[in-house]
């Protein structure tokens, strides 16, 4: 939903790739199911880091954030889980939610066409809970990527005008990476269990005001009274998904970034007057002639 041929500046874009992805999805063979349990895990995994300056808030960031690109910024806390929900009947999986922030750049050829991490990630949920289904949701990760470095110059110490994203990784790199995610879903502890019935899926539209677009359709996906989640056109920023971890009580609420006709970068309201990539720099790549902001009031 990122690349598409009125975003050339955003990457290559393949006509025949996207066709073929989209026969695929429409060939696939349908099959009824009727889950009566939903199972969450929780694994980590060390791969993501926030990529902006803007932590902490100095006015030396202010300035790096606006002029100096992007920063592998390890002080600024993410969220570096991987939730595996498993939905099963008389406890036998059927198919399978997988939920992680990163974004999906770690593949060494950066002319293949791929599902990049989320391929590993898959194989080790078909390896551990023998599921060939296994929905994968990307959260916010507009402003995460993995965190693959070097110094600018090696005659400078590591510092942040002497650290940097490395791209493409090597292929020695994406081997780390896949193996990460592979031994975080093995690695998996279960968080919840909960029953629920084919009643418990509901699905909701919510209209919601984005300055810079306008009032867009958000999907919602509500499984019983326990988990939320909201799919977004957008890139959106990792601190939504924190101020999502810290309310409390049910549902649960997830956020899923770049979901159908993606239109940009949703950044957060502190990091508005900042600037960056992610504000500002970004609306050129996306076509945009206005800053995207949530309207303040709104909420997933």
């Amino acid at each position: 939903p990122m690349l598409d041929a009125a975003k050339p500046d955003l990457g290559l874009f393949s006509e025949d790739s996207a066709q073929s992805f989209m026969v695929g999805i429409e060939n696939a063979p349908h099959r009824f199911v009727s889950p009566d349990t939903c199972t969450i895990f929780s694994g980590d995994v060390g791969i993501p880091v926030y990529r902006r300056f803007d932590f902490p808030g100095n006015r030396l960031n202010r300035l790096l954030t606006r002029y100096a690109g992007f920063y592998p910024n390890e002080e600024h806390p993410v969220d570096r889980s991987i939730k595996i929900f498993i939905f099963s009947r008389d406890n036998v999986p059927e198919f399978a939610f997988a939920y992680h922030a990163c974004h999906p750049v770690t593949r060494a050829d950066a002319q293949e066409v791929s599902a990049d991490y989320v391929h590993a990630l898959r194989e080790a949920v078909l390896e551990r809970f023998g599921l060939t289904t296994c929905l994968f949701f990307l959260g916010c990760a507009g402003d995460i990527r993995p965190n693959l470095a070097r110094r600018r110059s090696n005659w400078w110490p590591k510092n942040r005008l002497n650290w940097r994203f490395k791209y493409p990784p090597t292929s020695q790199d994406e081997a780390y990476i896949d193996d990460q995610y592979r031994n975080a879903v093995r690695g998996a502890n279960q968080v919840d269990s909960f029953p629920i019935t084919p009643a418990a899926f509901q699905l909701a539209t919510k209209k919601v005001k984005i300055e810079g677009v306008g009032l867009i359709n958000v999907p919602q996906l509500r499984v019983g009274d326990r988990l939320l989640f909201s799919f977004l056109p957008f890139e959106v920023s990792h601190r939504y998904h924190l101020e999502t971890l810290e309310a409390p009580g049910f549902p649960r609420k997830f956020i899923v970034s770049c979901s159908g006709d993606t239109q940009g970068y949703l950044p957060h309201p502190s990091q508005i007057p900042f600037g960056g990539y992610e504000v500002d720099g970004s609306r050129a790549c996306m076509g945009l002639g206005e800053r995207v902001e949530l309207k303040v009031g709104n909420s997933w």
